[in-house]
C-alpha cells in the first residue's frame, strides 16, 4: 500500500485550486459553528499572524 504522505509537486494552478478548497472548507465549519470561532477569535487571529510571519521570512531567505 502506497504512502499517502510522500512527496509530491503540484503546479501553480493546482496550488491555486487547493488553497480555494482549503478556504472554503475553513468558511464551512465557521459558518456551521460560529460560537466555537467566535470564542477562540485571538487565538486564530495570533495565528494567523505569525504563520503570515514565518512564511514571509522563509519566502524572503529563499529568495536570496
Amino acid at each position: 500500500m502506497e504512502s499517502i504522505f510522500r512527496p509530491f509537486t503540484l503546479e501553480w494552478w493546482q496550488t491555486g485550486i487547493f488553497k480555494f478548497a482549503l478556504m472554503s472548507i475553513g468558511i464551512l465549519l465557521a459558518v456551521y459553528f460560529p460560537t466555537f470561532f467566535k470564542k477562540y477569535k485571538n487565538v486564530w487571529w495570533l495565528i494567523a499572524i505569525v504563520g503570515s510571519i514565518y512564511l514571509i521570512f522563509v519566502w524572503l531567505n529563499q529568495a536570496r
